[in-house]
């Protein structure tokens, strides 16, 4: 992808580049290729838990069906109320995080190509503070990005743990045979083990999907108007 865009950046006209930041051409490079691809991989996780979970739901089916059903049904409920409530400010904060890219590469090329004034002017520490400012503000949205990774799993264990709480209480007051209780405990307990991070896997990856899904925009957009011969920066 990088190298289709500089190939196509590169045979651009003069004049166009005159209307072009270079700041984003090369943020459009670097970073936001390297956003698309994780996008790509999130993707492709989403898929492979999810199948993954669908087996896991089969074999936990033939040995109990409602119980199956209230199970698999409650996680995705749960994935699902956590992404309705973050899905717009994950997509706000990438779109910030875009835009903080952008304007970091604008000021060290800036600082770097005006080195000399900046010393004639004594302007150092007026470029550092600036550096350090948005700097700090990207790493505000990394560190959001962070905890969205690990908070579905808090809720998420503690679900199973009630699962299982509530499996054996089942068991014991209207099953007719006790001797189904240890294997199916122990089937429900190996099942819940695997799935709790894929569960989370998902959630995880459904938030890079949002919080990248500006790059995958841009970059879309950017392919669309190669073709028309038309270049947004």
């Amino acid at each position: 992808i990088s190298g289709n865009l500089f190939r196509g950046y590169i045979n651009l006209s003069y004049s166009r580049h005159q209307l072009n930041n270079p700041s984003m051409l090369l943020r459009n490079m670097t970073s936001e290729c390297e956003n698309f691809t994780t996008y790509i991989i999130s993707l492709i996780n989403i898929l492979r838990e999810f199948l993954l979970v669908v087996f896991l739901f089969s074999l936990l089916f033939i040995q109990n069906k409602e119980m199956s059903v209230v199970i698999f049904s409650s996680l995705f409920f749960i994935s699902g109320i956590f992404y309705f409530f973050i899905r717009k400010n994950v997509f706000n904060r990438g779109q910030l995080t875009q835009n903080l890219r952008g304007q970091q590469l604008k000021l060290i090329t800036e600082a770097l190509g005006s080195i000399k004034f900046i010393k004639l002017l004594n302007k150092e520490n007026e470029f550092s503070q600036k550096f350090k400012n948005n700097l700090e503000n990207i790493l505000s949205q990394n560190v959001f990005l962070g905890l969205l990774q690990v908070f579905p799993k808090l809720f998420l264990e503690l679900f199973a743990v009630i699962c299982l709480l509530s499996a054996t209480v089942y068991f014991v007051n209207y099953s007719s045979s006790s001797n189904d209780l240890i294997p199916f405990l122990s089937l429900l307990g190996i099942i819940l083990i695997r799935l709790i991070p894929s569960f989370n896997n998902m959630s995880t990856a459904l938030s890079l999907v949002k919080y990248h899904s500006v790059s995958h925009k841009l970059l879309l957009n950017i392919c669309k108007f190669i073709f028309f011969n038309r270049f947004p920066q």
